[in-house]
Parts: structure tokens; C-alpha cells; sequence
């Protein structure tokens, strides 16, 4: 028993030095640095075998006491969470609660300060697993190039948006909502460089969401698109003609033979909101605003059919047009009530990079975990560095 205290105390020493230092987050060669650490903590956790896993249904709460409430106090001094000197006790107190907060923060789950379900599917990670998920995101980090750009970063597990400045320091952040988790709707990984924006888009909505939604919905209402304020436009013999859906026999169409494109009216109501911005891809993806604000108040974020719906595209749009990201720029112009069409060019093309990084030290060196929401963790192999 004696032993086994001290390898506890000896990996909580560990841990406090590992999470101890602040960072400039988005470098890849401090990440790298950090989470070299933190995996050799995770395979001391491994190879030692003192992680505790819970039984399935096990719930957890303040004032209840057992051999689990010790497990539990014995996994946080194990993680940094909890920095004490009593590892045996078996009573979840004040001071439990809290440190199984810092636990949840750090996996962005609901703070209720008790072992709930998302909580217990987290605790019950193996040390091994998370080794493994360090190991991934330290090449994800080791492959960032490093240049002295501006950058727009979009972290999809996190559904965050990061503004970098060229020393990669973050000069804003904001909530955004990425792309579901099904296969068709997932968010891309790539880089491209913004080069405009557009105020009050229309929408050209894209052919996979006319073939697998729209058209089934037009052929029991053949009005959705008037209600919606969306036109529909044919091209036959090269030309390009608005004509009515109601005109149309669905249920006998042919997309093979025939080409359609739909286009959502600018306004209020439109899907895209009031801005989008542009930057050349392959995938049909872009950065937009939306008109259902609620959702981001929502912990997971992941209802998109693959673009980028941004919280504050104003502020984004104000940053991206300034030269000067060093004070928070004026956005009034952007926010002005009118349903007119206007492209605002950048001065300067900003590089964005769709990423997906699962775990990284922020910027206390606290070491932060999401949850592998579209599986790409599972999937990728682990090269050597």
C-alpha cells in the first residue's frame, strides 16, 4: 500500500510539472513540446495500471462515500485535476467536486460537478487510449507549417474559431457550428486563403442537399420553394431559365438529364444570414452566418451540412478587412440593415486552415481533450516523428 501511494504522489508531481507552464497556444512547436509530456505521462499512467475504471451505470455524487469515491479521487490526483495529499479518502467532499469540475472543463463537458454519463464515459478513457489520441494529435501538430501569416483556424472538435496573428498569438475567438456527424455532412479538413466576403449572400445551395433533401420535399409541396423564398432555374441549350417548381412533375424528373440549380433570396431569413466568406475550394465550403442563433449555445455543435456557421461574422468580417489587429475594430458597418448584395474585397487574402485536434495545452499548459466526434482519431495510423 505504501508503494503504491508514493507512485501516486510521484505521477501527481509529474503531472503538476507538466501542466504548469504557460504557452502561446497555436505553436506548433510548443504544442509539440507539451504534448511530448504529456504522452510520456500517459504511458507511465499505462504501464503503471493504478487508472481505475468504473462500472457501466456507475453515478457519483457529493456526500456520498464508498470504495468508487475513492477510485475517482484517485484518477484526478492522477490527472492534475485534484492536487492533495490525502489519497485515501473515500468521501466525495467540496474539495472532490471541484477538482472533478477542472476534470470536466477540460473535456468540455456539462460542469455539474458529479459523475454523470458523458463524465463517466470520459473517466473510463484507459490511459493507453489517451497515449494513443496524444500520439496522433502530437503529428497532427508536427505537420503545421509554421509561417509568419495570419491565420484563421477552425478547430472542429473544439467548434471553435481562432484569429492568429503572424507570432501565432490569438487575437480573437469565437463559437462556430461544424458539420454533422454522418459521413455526407462532415467538414473537411483542408487550408485556403479568404479573399472576400459578401454581405447579405444569396445561397446556391449545393447539389447533394437539392438531390438528398429538396426534391423529396417537392414532391408532396410543390410550393416549398416560393415559401421559402428560393428560385429554381433550368438550363436547357446552354441557357439558363427561371421557371416555377409547381410547373415541374417531380415524381418523373430526371436529374440525369436535366440540370437545376436552386438560389435562397438575400434577406434575414436566408440560411447563410447576413455574410459569408469566400475561399476557393473543392468542397463547396465557407464561412457564414446563420439565422439560428440558439444552437450555439449548445456544448456540442455539430448540425451543419458542412460549412462553417460562424457566431460573430461581423467581428470577423471587421478583423479580416483591418490591417490592424491590435485593437478590436469597429463592425457597425457591417451590421446595417439592408438586403442589398455587397462583396468587400480583403486587403489582403488571410489563410484558414479546417483542423481537427482532439487534444492540445492550452494556454495555462493545461492539457484540454475532445471528444473524436467524426472518428478520425480511431481511423488514422500513428506514424513515427
Amino acid at each position: 500500500m505504501k508503494r503504491k501511494l508514493l507512485l501516486l504522489l510521484s505521477l501527481c508531481l509529474a503531472t503538476k510539472l507538466i501542466f504548469a507552464q504557460e504557452i502561446t497556444v497555436y505553436s506548433a512547436p510548443s504544442q509539440v513540446k507539451h504534448l511530448v509530456q504529456a504522452l510520456t505521462h500517459y504511458q507511465g499512467l499505462a504501464a503503471s495500471s493504478s487508472w481505475q475504471v468504473f462500472p457501466e451505470g456507475t453515478c457519483l455524487r457529493p456526500g456520498e462515500s464508498g470504495d468508487n469515491i475513492g477510485k475517482l479521487r484517485q484518477n484526478l490526483i492522477l490527472t492534475g485535476d485534484f492536487i492533495t495529499e490525502d489519497s485515501v479518502s473515500k468521501v466525495f467532499d467540496q474539495t472532490l467536486a471541484e477538482a472533478l469540475l477542472k476534470f470536466q472543463m477540460r473535456h468540455n463537458l456539462e460542469l455539474t460537478g458529479y459523475v454523470d454519463g458523458p463524465t463517466l464515459e470520459a473517466l473510463n478513457i484507459t490511459p493507453a487510449e489517451r497515449a494513443k489520441q496524444i500520439e496522433i494529435n502530437l503529428l497532427r501538430w508536427h505537420e503545421d507549417t509554421v509561417t509568419n501569416e495570419p491565420l484563421v483556424l477552425v478547430n472542429i472538435p473544439n467548434f471553435t474559431l481562432h484569429l492568429l496573428n503572424s507570432d501565432r498569438q490569438e487575437v480573437w475567438q469565437t463559437k462556430v457550428i461544424v458539420g454533422q456527424v454522418s459521413k455526407g455532412y462532415q467538414t473537411k479538413l483542408f487550408e485556403s486563403k479568404i479573399k472576400y466576403l459578401v454581405l447579405n449572400p444569396a445561397w446556391v445551395i449545393p447539389q447533394s442537399i437539392i438531390n438528398k433533401e429538396i426534391i423529396p420535399i417537392l414532391k408532396n409541396d410543390p410550393n416549398y420553394l416560393v415559401r421559402n423564398s428560393m428560385r429554381l432555374y433550368l438550363f436547357r441549350n446552354g441557357q439558363k431559365t427561371e421557371v416555377k417548381a409547381n410547373t415541374i412533375n417531380w415524381n418523373t424528373f430526371d436529374l440525369k438529364k436535366e440540370k437545376i440549380m436552386i438560389v435562397e433570396d438575400p434577406g434575414f431569413q436566408n440560411t447563410l444570414g447576413r455574410m459569408k466568406f469566400y475561399f476557393p475550394n473543392n468542397h463547396a465550403i465557407y464561412l457564414h452566418d446563420t439565422r439560428v442563433k440558439t444552437l450555439f449555445g449548445h456544448r456540442t455543435r455539430a448540425y451543419s451540412h458542412g460549412c462553417i456557421r460562424v457566431q460573430n461574422p461581423e467581428l470577423l468580417g471587421a478583423y479580416l478587412l483591418s490591417l490592424d489587429w491590435k485593437t478590436t475594430p469597429n463592425a457597425t458597418f457591417l451590421k446595417r440593415e439592408t438586403n442589398r448584395e455587397k462583396v468587400f474585397h480583403l486587403p489582403k487574402p488571410v489563410r484558414v486552415r479546417l483542423g481537427y485536434y482532439t487534444c492540445w495545452a492550452d494556454e495555462h499548459g493545461q492539457l484540454q481533450f475532445r471528444k473524436d466526434i467524426y472518428g478520425l482519431d480511431r481511423s488514422e495510423t500513428i506514424m513515427p516523428l
